[in-house]
C-alpha cells in the first residue's frame, strides 16, 4: 500500500513467528548488503482483519535509475499471497503422545555437498527404518546430483535441492547453476523450511551438519523450536577433523549452543572405543548425557551376485585388484594416478588385473588423463556401480581413500584393504585410516608415500594377510549402526497432531 512507502517493512507487516521474523531482518541486511534479490518461501504473517496468511516474500535494492525519489538504500518488497482462499484462523491441531510406527513422518536432511558419503549413508538409515516400520514415511531433503540413481524403499521418497560444490574448507558455489552464493543459499534454505513446514514431521534427522550447510538449516529449526511437537536427531560420523579444528570452529559459529537449544538427541555412527567425539570435541555435559553409540553403518543393500553391472575376473584367473575413491570429488591425483602409473612401470612383475571406479564427479579432464594410462593395461575404468558389495567381494586387494562409507563398506565385504587418505580440506580421513591401521584392520599408506614405487610394495605386502576376513570371524567390527539406528527410533515417544 502507498502509506507503506517510506516505512521498515516490520512496522508495516506484523510476522507473528519470532523465527520468521528473525530471518526478515537478516534478509534485509543482507539484500542491502550485497544489493541484490533475496526471497523467502512460506512466510508466515498476520493479516490486518487478525486471520494470518502465508506468503512469498521477495525484496530486492530499488535501482537509482528506476526512482530517483528513493532514499538511499530503499528496498523494493513484494508480498506473494500463497494462503487458500478459504483460509481461516484456527488454532493448533492438539498433539498426543504415541509410539514412533504408523502414521510417523521421519524428515531427513542431508545438505550433501562433497562426494557421495552422507547420501549413502541416510539411505542405509532410511532403509532400516522402513524396514522396521513399514507403516512410517520418510522424506530425504538432499542437495545430492546422485540422489535419482539410488533406489527407494516403499515409504521413502526424496525432495531435490540445488546442489552445491565444495571449494575450499567451509566454503560452497552452486554445482551448476550460474547464480551467486547467497542467491542458492537462500534458495535451498526456504526450499528446506517450505518442505518441513508441508510435511510436518514427527521427527527430524538431520546428518553430520547441526546448522546446515552455511546455517541454511537454522530457518527450520527456529521454526520447529516454537511449533514445538517434533524429534529432533542430530547424526554425526565419529570422525570429522581433528579436534582443535573442530571445537574452535563449533565455538564460533554457535554450534554447541545449536546442539543444546535445538537437538532432543546425538546419534554417533560409530563405536565409543574406537573413536570418541563426545571426548574429543568436548561435548558439553547436557549434549554428552543426550549422546548415543549405534554403531557404523554400512550398505545392507548389496546384491547377492554381481548384479550391480561389476565385471568379473578374467578367464585365466587372475587375482583382482580393486580402487575406489568414493565419489570423485578428490583422490584421482592422488590414488589413481600413481597407481596406473605403477601398473606400468611394474606391468612385467603383477599377476593381477584392476577395477577402478572413478567415482560420478571426477573432473572430465582428470576422467581423459586416467583412460589415456590405462590403455593397453589389464584394467577396467568405470564411473560408478550403485553396490560396491560384490566389486568388493571379488577383490583380492581394495586400495581406496578412507571416507566413512568407503571404509565401513570395506569393513563388511572386503579381504584387504590398503588405504590411501584423501587429506583436503580436513584431517578426518587420515585420523580414520591411522585409527584402523591401530586396530589391525587395515593397511595405511600416507599420500606422501603414495608413489608408484610406495604403492607397488605397499601391495605386496598388503596381500600376504586377510586382516578383514579374520576380524569379522572374530567379531570385531561393529557395522549394525542402521539397524541399531532403528531400535533407537523405535523406543521414541512422539507427538502426533489430531
Amino acid at each position: 500500500p502507498h502509506e507503506a512507502d517510506g516505512r521498515e517493512l516490520l512496522e508495516v507487516v506484523a510476522v507473528p513467528v519470532e523465527s520468521d521474523r528473525r530471518r526478515v531482518q537478516a534478509l534485509l541486511a543482507e539484500s542491502r548488503s550485497t544489493r541484490g534479490r533475496v526471497a523467502q518461501a512460506g512466510l508466515a504473517i498476520r493479516h490486518r482483519g487478525g486471520s494470518e496468511r502465508t506468503v512469498d516474500l521477495e525484496i530486492e535494492p530499488v535501482q537509482e535509475q528506476d526512482d530517483d525519489s528513493a532514499a538511499p538504500g530503499a528496498l523494493l518488497v513484494n508480498l506473494r499471497d500463497r494462503s487458500p482462499r478459504d483460509a481461516r484462523p484456527h488454532a493448533p491441531a492438539r498433539a498426543e503422545k504415541r509410539p514412533f510406527g504408523k502414521g510417523t513422518r521421519v524428515l531427513v536432511y542431508s545438505h550433501d555437498t562433497f562426494g557421495l558419503g552422507h547420501l549413502r549413508r541416510c539411505l542405509a538409515l532410511i532403509r532400516a527404518l522402513c524396514a522396521r516400520h513399514p507403516d512410517a514415511s520418510a522424506l530425504l531433503v538432499t542437495g545430492s546430483p546422485m540422489v535419482h540413481r539410488y533406489p527407494m524403499p516403499d515409504g521413502a521418497d526424496y525432495v531435490k535441492l540445488p546442489a552445491l560444490r565444495k571449494v575450499e574448507a567451509e566454503q560452497y558455489e552452486a554445482r551448476t547453476l550460474h547464480i551467486s552464493g547467497s542467491s542458492i543459499r537462500s534458495m535451498r534454505s526456504n526450499l528446506i523450511l517450505h518442505t518441513l513446514r508441508d510435511f510436518d514431521p514427527n521427527v527430524l534427522v538431520v546428518d553430520h551438519s547441526p546448522t546446515g550447510s552455511k546455517g541454511e538449516l537454522l530457518p527450520a529449526l527456529e521454526h520447529l523450536a516454537e511449533r514445538g511437537g517434533c524429534t529432533r536427531i542430530l547424526g554425526l560420523r565419529d570422525i570429522i577433523d581433528e579436534p582443535e579444528a573442530v571445537v574452535g570452529l563449533w565455538q564460533a559459529s554457535g554450534v554447541y549452543d545449536v546442539l543444546r537449544r535445538h537437538y532432543d538427541h546425538v546419534v554417533v555412527y560409530g563405536n565409543q572405543s574406537v573413536y570418541d567425539p563426545v571426548r574429543e570435541y568436548r561435548f558439553p555435559p547436557e549434549v554428552a548425557a543426550r549422546t548415543r553409540f549405534v554403531d557404523y553403518v554400512c550398505d545392507r543393500s548389496a546384491p547377492a551376485a554381481d548384479s550391480d553391472g561389476a565385471s568379473t575376473g578374467d578367464a585365466d584367473g587372475r587375482p583382482l585388484v580393486a580402487v575406489t575413491i568414493g565419489g570423485g570429488d578428490g583422490g584421482g591425483e592422488t590414488v589413481i594416478l600413481p597407481f596406473l602409473e605403477m601398473m606400468r612401470r611394474y606391468r612385467a612383475e603383477l599377476d593381477f588385473r584392476a577395477e577402478i571406479l572413478t567415482g560420478p564427479f571426477v573432473a572430465p579432464e582428470l576422467a581423459q588423463r586416467m583412460h589415456a594410462l590405462a590403455e593397453g593395461l589389464p584394467v577396467t575404468l568405470r564411473d560408478f556401480i550403485p553396490s560396491t558389495a560384490a566389486l568388493y567381494r571379488r577383490a583380492e586387494l581394495v586400495v581406496a581413500t578412507a571416507g566413512y562409507n568407503t571404509t565401513t563398506d570395506l569393513m563388511q565385504y572386503a579381504r584387504r584393504a590398503l588405504l590411501v587418505p584423501r587429506v583436503l580440506y580436513r584431517q578426518e580421513q587420515l585420523i580414520r585410516s591411522q585409527r584402523l591401521a591401530e586396530l589391525g584392520l587395515v593397511t595405511c599408506l600416507a599420500p606422501a608415500e603414495a608413489t608408484p614405487e610406495g604403492m607397488f610394495q605397499a601391495i605386496c605386502a598388503a596381500r600376504r594377510d586377510e586382516p578383514l576376513t579374520r576380524a569379522r570371524a572374530e567379531g570385531r567390527v561393529f557395522l549394525d549402526g542402521a539397524e541399531h539406528f532403528a531400535e533407537f527410533c523405535a523406543g521414541l515417544e512422539v507427538d502426533v497432531r489430531a
